[in-house]
């Protein structure tokens, strides 16, 4: 008789443990974080030459910061390499950044393509040195800029 009451209980409550089920269309498919890794130079290369980011070197990793998906400061990046890391439905997105305080203005005049090097705070980087293409590109003093053969 017990077991009749008990059998009876849980058809009863059958019902209500199916309807706790939410709709899985109305859950978010982002998600709410993205996580910052830095990576050193060499890693940086690597991913750039094989075009494509391996995320399992990054499963036993501490990110270096956690940002809000929907809402990144790269800003609060010190200077270095970082791949940025955020799940999109059933991927993992994976971005590459470069934090830096040069910027490269590339100067054309209809003669020969000059690199401008410059920090952040407009001065001038003469002592940089300058490949493209595994070629070194040859200082100017007088246009302060890098010639590229």
């Amino acid at each position: 008789m017990e077991k009749l009451y008990h059998i009876i209980i849980i058809i009863l409550c059958l019902p209500f443990f199916s309807l706790c089920r939410g709709n899985l269309q109305k859950f978010r498919p982002k998600s709410w974080q993205t996580f910052a890794y830095l990576v050193s130079a060499i890693e940086a290369d690597q991913f750039a030459i094989s075009d494509s980011i391996p995320i399992n070197r990054f499963v036993d990793r501490m990110p270096t910061m956690i940002f809000n998906a929907d809402s990144i400061d790269e800003e609060k990046l010190s200077i270095g390499n970082y791949v940025l890391l955020t799940a999109n439905d059933i991927y993992v997105t994976a971005k590459f950044i470069c934090i830096s305080d040069l910027i490269v203005l590339d100067v054309n005049n209809k003669n020969k393509l000059q690199l401008d090097i410059r920090n952040k705070a407009g001065e001038f980087m003469p002592g940089a040195k300058v490949f493209v293409n595994n070629n070194n590109a040859v200082y100017n003093n007088d246009s302060k800029t890098f010639w590229v053969k």
